[in-house]
């Protein structure tokens, strides 16, 4: 579970507490985007998330209490900060080590991506997302899939030359979680080639102790993204920034600028295929590949849509990146972003909060 808030509005009072009736069972803990541990049992405004750990074999309900700090309703009449506005639970069940009797790994029909370069195998930020990730599941004896814990993944290989595992045991430290093995494609050489194929072999020790292998086929192809269709990315969990439709409102306050929540660029990758430095808010595409990842052709400002302030600039490249940015409360600029094959999304970002910002 993931929080969010719209800033400036109601749901940006509010926080999520998860309790575990049984922690030897199931624990629950707070982390942020890069899986550290957050202290503070109150998750609310930010890119942070709920993690639930198995332990013992049993079960155990985790509870989801949804609080409110504001102390008036819309109403007008008293709120009990303290007392929860909404609860949902969820009853988890663990295993037994002995209750797996085999294992499979998941299977991808459709090819990846074959775009990274085959002589240095150097991979950018957008190429990653061409990814295939697996995911390796215990089954019980009548076929249902478990989800493993620790990290029991001790190898990861590919029998094809066209292929690269990125992520997995050999970067994680010598193991890894049931989840974490990615592999790309590479380019081919021969510029005729078009497609390719791997077999992905995935070692790991069962919960018996004993070695088990998995094997799935990856296929790649060299046919270029085309997009299927086109969107705005905001990322309403991020303080101060909002969105209604396709109107984005960033809110500006003390040690939160414009440029904190904006970030350097309004696609989600610049040319060189380094993501953007927040990532916050961006025009992106899906492909027939099944990411967002594919370069947008144009990406402009639509002056007639757009209001700036006597001395306020926003600039903006074809590529999507932000050259320059000196804007005040009360302007607003409208974007569009396009594809190669003609699909057109428009924003507007409308600049609100406080003009003097000492951090």
């Amino acid at each position: 579970m993931t929080t969010g808030t719209m800033a400036n509005k109601d749901e940006g009072k509010y926080y999520v507490v998860a309790e575990s009736s049984n922690s030897n069972v199931v624990a629950v803990t707070n982390k942020d985007g890069d899986e550290n541990l957050i202290t503070d049992n109150k998750l609310s405004t930010g890119k942070g998330y709920i993690a639930l750990t198995a332990d013992k074999a049993g079960t155990a309900t985790i509870t989801f209490k949804l609080y409110n700090t504001d102390p008036t309703k819309a109403d007008g009449t008293s709120r009990d900060p303290l007392v929860p506005v909404d609860t949902q639970s969820q009853t988890f069940s663990v295993l037994a080590n002995d209750d797996i009797k085999d294992y499979v790994i998941s299977e991808r029909t459709e090819p990846i991506y074959a775009n990274v370069d085959h002589l240095t195998k150097t991979v950018s930020d957008r190429q990653v997302d061409y990814k295939a990730g697996v995911k390796v599941f215990g089954t019980t004896a009548s076929g249902a899939q478990v989800i493993l814990s620790g990290k029991p993944i001790f190898q990861a290989k590919v029998d094809s030359k066209d292929f690269k595992i990125i992520r997995g045991p050999e970067t994680l430290g010598g193991t890894c979680k049931y989840d974490k093995v990615r592999v790309v494609a590479l380019d081919f050489a021969d510029s005729a080639k078009k497609e390719s194929s791997t077999n992905l072999q995935v070692s790991l020790i069962g919960a018996d102790g004993k070695v088990y292998s998995v094997t799935t086929k990856i296929k790649s192809s060299t046919a270029n993204p085309e997009a299927k269709s086109i969107y705005a990315h905001v990322s309403t969990e991020v303080f101060g920034i909002s969105k209604e439709n396709d109107i984005i409102t960033l809110t500006q306050s003390a040690g939160n600028t414009y440029a904190d929540m904006l970030g350097n660029s309004l696609a989600e990758y610049d040319v060189a295929g380094n993501a953007g430095t927040t990532q916050n808010v961006y025009i992106a595409a899906d492909d027939q590949y099944g990411t967002d990842s594919m370069a947008l052709s144009t990406f402009r400002i639509i002056p007639n849509e757009t209001r700036l302030a006597t001395g306020s600039t926003f600039v903006l490249a074809n590529d999507g990146t932000i050259t320059s940015m000196n804007v005040k409360p009360g302007d607003s600029v409208t974007v569009s972003g396009a594809t190669p094959n003609g699909l057109v999304k428009i924003i507007k970002i409308v600049f609100a909060g406080t003009s003097v910002i000492r951090k």
